[in-house]
């Protein structure tokens, strides 16, 4: 073989061995970009490789300002949080965007035993779409004020339950027919947000709203002159938020939440964390041990 020949030879397996190991880096390359996005994946709580446990959390004011409804759920807190499928709903809310809509439920405020309105429960809620039980909340809502409303008209004109004072019971009964029913609106909430006073870490958050219109009898075993129903808004109203409630199954519904009796349906894998301050909605109220009941000097609207 020629001198000249030997030498075009080594060249060339020079050449082809460089190319095989640039091949092997960009290889290398492109697996390490692999696995740095599938940590990301699994940090945002991506699920783009199919597997329905990956975790996603989700901060609470997202799902509060999410631009679309959901349901939360105000339970029966009486057994510690531990929720069943006889857990009782007491309000059914529908949050869009920061928009909070309060249907109150609670059978407990019917005047009388009435087995005509049965308390709903998670058992049946289980059973219903966001939008039929959305749907029935209204439905329940209403038909709680007309049963409460027939109630005290029954008991107010009938002389052998209640004793009057002279016009007292035509004066109630006056009052009570201007009474009509209001539904449930729409109004702004707003997210308060505290931490420990040592780190910006948020321990504590609030949802503060305007709170509906519920109906009072007031009446007792006699009707004194200048009683009157009551049929206003509850002035602010607060939610609480102090511990995540990580997820919890009922009837194969997932539940999850950041207070025992305030939860929401998720889909496998999510949970509800705090905030921080940095999100947007989110107002600093500072210091948690700072927060102290104070009194609402607003009006309420009353008819």
């Amino acid at each position: 073989m020629k001198k000249s020949h030997i030498i075009a030879l080594v060249s060339a397996l020079g050449v082809l061995v460089v190319a095989i190991i640039a091949t092997l880096l960009i290889v290398k390359h492109n697996d390490n970009q692999t696995v740095a996005t599938g940590q990301e994946s699994n940090i945002s709580g991506s699920n783009s490789t199919g597997d329905s446990n990956s975790n996603k959390q989700i901060k609470l004011s997202q799902v509060l300002y999410a631009k679309k409804d959901r349901v939360w759920l105000h339970v029966d807190s009486s057994d510690n949080g531990n929720i069943t499928r006889n857990t009782e709903i007491n309000y059914v809310d529908v949050i869009n965007n920061g928009k909070i809509t309060s249907y109150d439920v609670d059978t407990m405020e019917i005047l009388t035993d009435d087995d005509d309105i049965d308390a709903l429960t998670l058992k049946d809620a289980s059973k219903l779409s966001d939008k039929q039980l959305i749907a029935k909340a209204k439905k329940m809502n209403k038909d709680i004020f007309n049963k409460q409303m027939a109630d005290a008209k029954e008991s107010a004109t009938n002389p052998d339950e209640l004793e009057d004072e002279p016009g007292a019971r035509q004066h109630y009964l006056d009052k009570l027919s201007q009474i009509k029913y209001k539904a449930p609106k729409a109004v702004t909430l707003k997210v308060k947000a505290y931490d420990n006073g040592t780190s910006k870490d948020i321990v504590k958050e609030e949802i503060e709203n305007t709170g509906n219109y519920h109906f009072k009898s007031e009446l007792e075993d006699v009707i004194y002159a200048g009683a009157e129903p009551t049929y206003k808004s509850s002035g602010k109203e607060t939610t609480s938020f102090e511990q995540p409630v990580y997820p919890r199954i009922v009837d194969n519904d997932v539940y999850g939440g950041i207070s025992q009796n305030y939860i929401t349906r998720l889909k496998k894998g999510e949970t509800i964390i705090f905030d921080n301050y940095k999100d947007k909605h989110v107002h600093n109220m500072g210091e948690a041990d700072d927060v102290e009941d104070s009194e609402d000097d607003s009006d309420s609207e009353e008819y």
